[in-house]
């Protein structure tokens, strides 16, 4: 693994805080306006199988502006709180 002075991680723990590093700046991004949201949905292909929650993107697409805010608002909780509870 590289750092980003190009000198090689070799041990264990240098490799596990590089990861993080290199996701918290993946992931530290301004979030996306609602429009681009709504029509970054509208764009999913139809027929395809649903994710481990069983929502398809018809449903996602019936769901509207509503269901988007809504789910926007699931994954900020996720991802604020780092708790994902997953109950089949």
């Amino acid at each position: 693994m590289q750092l980003p002075d190009s000198n090689l991680v070799s041990d264990k723990e240098a490799k596990a805080k590089r990861w993080k590093e290199h996701f918290e700046q993946l992931l530290n991004y301004p979030p996306v306006p609602s429009p681009c949201r709504s029509a970054a949905v509208q764009r999913l292909k139809n027929g395809k199988a649903p994710g481990l929650c069983g929502i398809t993107a018809e449903m996602l697409k019936a769901s509207g502006v509503h269901g988007t805010q809504w789910l926007t608002n699931v994954i900020k909780q996720v991802w604020n709180s780092g708790v994902w509870s997953y109950h089949a």
